[in-house]
């Protein structure tokens, strides 16, 4: 990890281009996003890299879920923030993972300055967007 004042932030989609696409969007915004393209790669970097102040997870991935990945998450750093990404929910669902403590909920195709502000929002950060 580069020597930084930028929040880090994990970015979380087995779609390899969605997960360039939001990092060099982060990147703009002043955060250093770093990617995994699931969740088993994503507990990797949580143990290596504590810098990681926010998660952005999709939901739908193969092996385990972004659902799977908050709990996980919670159990481990119960303090991180999560905000869950999804092309397919609906509000059953985003009640269900807000109650299970994900700090927000977008559903894809998402404005990225949504996303930034959903960022913001969940580490406390003043909306510039």
């Amino acid at each position: 990890m580069s020597e930084t004042t930028k929040p880090v932030v994990l970015v979380v989609d087995d779609e390899k281009q969605i997960c360039d696409l939001i990092q060099k969007a982060l990147n703009r915004f002043s955060y250093e996003a770093v990617v995994a393209t699931d969740a088993m790669e994503a507990l990797v970097i949580l143990e290596r890299v504590p810098e990681v102040r926010l998660v952005l997870s999709d939901i739908r991935m193969p092996r385990a879920n972004g659902i799977d990945l908050l709990q996980e998450i919670h159990k481990t750093r119960p303090g991180l923030p999560i905000v869950l990404m999804t092309g397919f929910g609906g509000m059953d669902q985003y009640f269900e993972v807000m109650n299970m403590g994900a700090s927000d909920y977008l559903t894809k195709p998402f404005k990225i300055l949504d996303l930034v502000r959903s960022v913001e929002t969940a580490l406390g950060v003043a909306c510039a967007a």
